[in-house]
């Protein structure tokens, strides 16, 4: 070819080049109705058409495996597309987690179980779009000149190291099993979510609407959540939303262990149903059909409505006033009637540490309660409920007992009498079997076995200092006996010392982070890092006695939350630094700081 030519196609390439810099580049508003009408638009036009895609394959096929393809791709071009007001693709997020496990069960006696657990792992999709469009806009807006490459923080520091330890722990390995695989995303995802929260814009009024949006779609769970649990009967979960058959496939598709649940009442026990004070009662599940990971979401929700004046209460008149404590009320109301410690240990702990934070840091040494009339009643509720499921020895047990028992509390009628016919399984070909009396049992014994979990998993870390590998032990491990129902237990087990320190070390660091971000400022955002800050140590406090606390389902916005959080109150630069902590920077600093940070 001659240099001409070559000359002549170089600068063309430049020119293309330059041509899709300037289309990522470009700030792009969405046409018709306020955003949020158009992140609900924008989820059925991108995740809508894969549910009825499955209802009319019924089985996975290369046509599901095409169209779950093109859709990722979809949302890939969506989020790059949009990446500089990324609150409409969180907001895809968001609405797909709060619906998803309720749609997969409305399809889940239509599709087989194949298909089922391909809808549930479909969002795992999601975070991994983040990060990679993080990082692709980062590059891109980096060659283009623009300020654009955040500070390195030590909690990013340890989160890659943690991540690297995990893929060397899962290399040394040379037999790759079902276990080993569950647990390398279980333990990444919240890592990698908080890495896509780091490298996302920082835009403070995108961060603003996405949790303004998050709590919408909480308190709007925690609505439907009511109304299934306090007005319908139990037979809803059984007649119309099939929950046996959605778990049931789940196990028969190897995305729950064999011996997950039993059935009782006809819906799965100890997911449903609770036996706190040896009293069986109703579990609020709304549409996560899962109490865990609903209370963690619904305790965040509250955390950042209550302790956050200014995202709500502040900017509302008398009637809004009214529907902001209406929604508080109703997200306390469902935390607790979920009979989940985790929500409600998180709430108190995280509104302890703000509480304190906010009062060590104030000079006259006074100490401020945001919405007191609202936020001592549901502190107080949320330590009794966190007492009920966790102590079998309480006081006027005998009259908590008989309060429970009405079917008013329990939402349940009286159990049917025990016979010497055992009852048949619960369908001709499901896996999950029934019972008619339930054993014996409470909720207090559970709170046991989870802290067994952490102790047992901190002695095989002593015993193993290098850990015993991916999938050895835990709830899916498939191994009887082993360490679980504890997230810390279990990594102590599989990583090793290793593991153990960097994943604590990263709490640390991003609460501490957190905390250095908030202790200048003043208004929200003061609020929103210590806020978050208070959150993740819930989360890590849960994490020791709970393996739920891995799954990003009912989690995943306190990473991803954190991490932006900590991008938009530290400056980006045109090259690498490292920095221990954000900078103790005041509000008119911050005021020119996020100036450019927006530019």
């Amino acid at each position: 070819m001659p240099p001409a030519d070559i000359v002549t196609a170089s600068s063309a390439s430049g020119q293309a080049l330059n041509r899709l810099g300037d289309w990522l580049t470009e700030e792009r508003t969405l046409p018709g109705p306020p955003w949020p009408l158009n992140a609900v638009l924008l989820t059925l036009i991108t995740v809508g058409p894969l549910p009825l895609a499955a209802l009319v394959l019924e089985d996975v096929s290369p046509v599901v495996w095409l169209l779950f393809i093109t859709d990722l791709l979809l949302l890939f071009a969506v989020a790059l597309a949009t990446f500089r007001t990324p609150a409409l693709f969180i907001a895809v997020i968001i609405i797909w987690f709060a619906l998803q496990r309720f749609v997969v069960a409305l399809l889940a006696s239509h599709i087989d179980a194949d298909l089922v657990r391909l809808l549930l792992t479909y969002k795992e999709g999601f975070y991994l779009i983040l990060l990679a469009v993080g990082a692709i806009t980062v590059a891109v807006r980096h060659l283009r000149g623009e300020r654009a490459i955040p500070a390195l923080f030590a909690a990013d520091v340890v989160a890659i190291a943690f991540l690297g330890w995990l893929a060397v722990v899962f290399i040394s390995d040379p037999h790759t099993s079902t276990p080993e695989l569950t647990y390398l995303r279980r333990f990444a995802a919240p890592l990698l979510l908080y890495a896509g929260g780091r490298l996302l814009i920082a835009r403070r009024e995108q961060m603003v609407d996405s949790m303004r949006l998050f709590v919408a779609i909480a308190v709007g769970v925690a609505g439907f959540g009511l109304v299934e649990r306090f007005i319908l009967d139990i037979s809803f979960w059984r007649d119309t939303v099939d929950a046996t058959t959605f778990y049931g496939k789940q196990v028969e598709s190897g995305l729950l262990p064999l011996n997950w649940t039993v059935i009782y009442r006809g819906v799965p026990d100890g997911i449903f149903i609770a036996l706190p004070l040896q009293e069986p009662v109703r579990r609020l599940v709304s549409t996560y059909l899962e109490p865990t990971t609903l209370s963690s979401l619904l305790a965040l929700a509250l955390l950042l409505l209550v302790l956050m004046p200014e995202l709500a209460w502040n900017r509302s008149g008398p009637l809004l006033k009214t529907a902001v404590a209406a929604a508080i009320v109703a997200l306390g109301i469902a935390a607790v009637a979920t009979l989940s410690r985790g929500g409600m240990v998180t709430f108190v702990a995280a509104t302890g540490f703000v509480l304190a934070v906010r009062w060590i840091r104030r000079s006259d040494w006074r100490l401020s309660v945001p919405l007191p009339v609202l936020l001592v009643p549901l502190l107080a509720i949320m330590g009794l409920g966190a007492a009920l499921t966790s102590f079998d020895n309480v006081p006027a047990k005998g009259t908590v007992r008989d309060v429970l028992a009405t079917r008013a509390v329990s939402g349940l009628s009286d159990e049917p009498a025990s016979t010497d016919t055992q009852p048949p399984p619960a369908g001709t070909d499901g896996p999950l079997k029934e019972i008619g009396v339930h054993p014996p049992g409470s909720t207090a014994d559970a709170a046991s076995k989870h802290l067994r979990g952490l102790t047992s998993g901190l002695e095989e870390m002593l015993t193993k200092p290098l850990g015993r590998g991916l999938g050895a032990t835990g709830n899916w491990s498939g191994t009887p006996g082993s360490t679980n129902e504890s997230t810390l237990g279990v990594i102590s087990a599989q990583l090793g010392i290793i593991g153990f320190v960097l994943y604590c070390a990263f709490f640390a660091a991003v609460i501490a982070g957190l905390v250095a971000a908030a202790w200048n400022r003043s208004g929200i955002w003061s609020d929103i890092p210590l806020v978050l800050a208070g959150a993740m140590l819930g989360l890590f406090i849960v994490s020791c006695v709970s393996e739920s606390a891995s799954g990003i389902l009912g989690n995943a916005f306190y990473l991803l939350f954190a991490g932006w959080a900590l991008s938009i109150t530290s400056a980006v630069s045109d090259r690498l630094s490292l920095r221990l902590l954000p900078e103790l920077t005041g509000d008119s600093a911050a005021s020119s700081a996020d100036a450019s940070l927006e530019s």
